[in-house]
């Protein structure tokens, strides 16, 4: 028993080593970053108690694919947030990362795109969807070309959290979609659509009836209409009243953030 309690001290005191090497090599890249550490003497440490570590990491580059790869001891552990700032295109190292070794639980998750006006999110998406699971609060995704069946899959994922922020987003919306059963049981309590609407992504301005067609998909569900307690429509160019009088005629009233 004692050679087997070494032996798991020694374990966790190699992995806070990877993470304090983690840490430096962020720093030496001058990336940004936050990161706290809850551990005391690693000499009292249980087994679980490590798995219980939580760290705040922001990265503003994803072009040091070095750095994306020292992520891997953070699989074990739970993270407070991951932000993935100016993600080209197709990043494959980024891609291996939400594969192979996304954390057991993330309080928060950003992946944003380097592309001003959106590049599609197909090369993520499949692996975006399938670590919905792991995302506990909230998920943003920022600048990306989001189609019709693309929107329908991640509300749908990603029903569980209290806040889903899809912005600066280029939304295809050609029709009303069926989200009752989609949106069964969902715990969506903010929907922030900031800049979505604007003249070089969606249009809203001059495509109303895409909007119209997305506020007449969600209002399908119930259970959203009674979990939803803020939208955020800023930069989106839909006068504050009209939203208004959409939402209230389609069964909604949450707080409306328009300015």
């Amino acid at each position: 028993m004692e050679s087997q309690k070494k032996r798991t001290e020694r374990e966790i005191l190699e992995e806070s080593r990877k993470i304090e090497f983690l840490m430096s090599r962020i720093a030496k890249f001058s990336l940004f970053y936050e990161a706290y550490r809850a551990i005391d003497d690693m000499g009292d440490f249980e087994t679980e108690s490590h798995h219980q570590e939580c760290i705040n990491i922001g990265f503003n580059s994803c072009r040091d694919f070095d750095l994306v790869k020292l992520l891997m001891p953070l699989v074990h552990y739970n993270v407070m947030v991951i932000d993935f700032y100016n993600c080209s295109k197709r990043n494959k190292w980024i891609l291996k990362f939400l594969r192979n070794s996304f954390p057991n639980q993330v309080y928060r998750f950003v992946l944003d795109s380097a592309s001003p006006f959106g590049d599609s999110i197909s090369y993520y998406f499949g692996d975006v969807i399938r670590i919905s699971s792991k995302i506990q609060k909230e998920i943003l995704l920022n600048k990306f070309c989001i189609s019709f069946s693309q929107f329908k899959r991640l509300i749908t994922a990603y029903k569980h959290l209290e806040s889903v922020k899809i912005t600066s987003c280029k939304l295809s919306i050609p029709t009303v979609a069926d989200l009752h059963l989609a949106l069964k049981n969902t715990h969506i309590q903010e929907l922030d659509l900031y800049f979505c609407g604007a003249p070089k992504l969606s249009n809203w301005k001059d495509n109303p009836q895409e909007f119209k067609n997305l506020i007449k998909g969600l209002s399908t569900s119930e259970h959203l209409k009674t979990s939803l307690s803020k939208l955020t429509l800023k930069g989106c160019y839909i006068p504050h009243h009209k939203a208004e009088h959409l939402l209230l005629n389609t069964g909604f009233n949450p707080k409306i953030l328009t300015t």
